[in-house]
């Protein structure tokens, strides 16, 4: 079966969202033209930082039509994800992140049950996550935002056939013709 063709960072966000409870557009796939909102919400950014090709197959399989082509392809693909949010404060006025609350949150819904069931449905696997964050708030310079950021691999299989037309697999005897 064809894997579907979903590019493994929008199911990732995807998982993200729903284990985290989040609205549309608090996950985003990160491009630089991408201004973050100046309101008191968590956000979280996915960005690729890289690809390679671990394998790439091609082989044809009989069917009862005649030939069919496999065509399949590995891929490495190097995730970070940041979470970021303002200080704010919470119900009883004291300062409170909701960035470096939940980040926790972040890495139990990438091994949940729904997250094993959209891996399995397009065909990927997110790779052991990293046990630590990486404070990155310093790139918002003088802005006050709490920013972290971790960083792991995904590997995808994609997978194409292709109805090979021009597929023989019988022959009529050759006859031999001899001018005399």
């Amino acid at each position: 079966m064809d894997s579907p063709l979903k590019e493994p960072l929008k199911v990732l966000a995807g998982i993200i969202q729903s284990e985290m409870e989040l609205d549309d557009g608090q996950v985003i796939i990160y491009n630089q033209k991408y201004t973050i909102p100046k309101d008191e919400k968590l956000y979280i950014a996915i960005s690729s930082l890289g690809e390679k090709a671990i394998s790439n197959i091609n082989h044809a399989v009989d069917t009862t039509e005649g030939m069919d082509e496999i065509q399949e392809a590995s891929i490495a693909h190097l995730v970070q994800i940041d979470i970021m949010s303002p200080e704010t404060k919470d119900s009883d006025g004291h300062p409170y992140n909701e960035a470096r609350a939940r980040k926790v949150e972040l890495v139990m819904g990438l091994r949940s049950i729904y997250a094993q069931q959209q891996c399995d449905e397009y065909s990927i696997r997110i790779a052991n996550i990293p046990s630590s964050w990486v404070d990155v708030s310093g790139a918002e310079g003088v802005a006050i935002l709490t920013r972290y950021a971790i960083t792991f691999t995904i590997y995808s299989i994609f997978r194409k056939t292709k109805e090979l037309n021009n597929y023989y697999d019988t022959f009529q005897t050759p006859e031999v013709h001899v001018n005399e």
